[in-house]
């Protein structure tokens, strides 16, 4: 079935080769047009929706965007564990709320507010891994190799130890 799933999404995302891998500036590229893809949907619905569908579905996006920004920051680490610290992140915000002081400065800034939330709210816990699951599962298969500076370094290394290698045959001439 992993397969069948890779082979789908290598379809659908267009990809020549399986063997390709998102250089970093991709990885990066993709961060930041995902990211602005879960804001676009978070106002959406924030503007269209009302009740519990635009509260749940606001603070799983508000987890994908995490997860975005985690993978922005560092595009080589593993899908699982970009998905744990997006969620931690989440989970670590959402208890700050027991504090107080988000929602002290919630109203001060409407920016604060959409970031750190206003009060704690149980069920934002249960939400947030249902917006890191499935990036993360898209994310883990996407097609990946090992970057190629590394191959580049070891074609590199090789090389001068066959110039040096022959250069040592060469007799001197004095």
């Amino acid at each position: 079935m992993v397969t069948w799933a890779r082979r789908w999404l290598r379809t659908w995302l267009g990809a020549q080769r399986m063997s390709c891998r998102f250089k970093q500036r991709g990885v990066r590229r993709l961060a930041i047009w995902s990211a602005l893809g879960f804001v676009t949907a978070g106002l959406a619905m924030r503007g269209f929706a009302s009740g519990a569908v635009a509260q749940h579905s606001g603070t799983a996006l508000y987890a994908a965007l995490v997860y975005s920004g985690v993978l922005l920051v560092w595009p080589r680490v593993r899908p699982w564990v970009i998905g744990a610290l997006a969620a931690g992140f989440c989970w670590l915000v959402e208890l700050t709320q027991l504090t107080g002081v988000p929602a002290r400065l919630a109203q001060e800034s409407v920016l604060f507010r959409l970031v750190l939330g206003a009060q704690f709210d149980p069920v934002d816990l249960v939400w947030y891994p249902v917006g890191v699951v499935p990036i993360c599962i898209v994310h883990w298969l996407l097609p990946t190799r090992p970057p190629s500076s590394d191959m580049r370094q070891v074609a590199c290394r090789r090389f001068l130890h066959g110039a040096i290698r022959q250069r040592s045959r060469i007799p001197d001439r004095h």
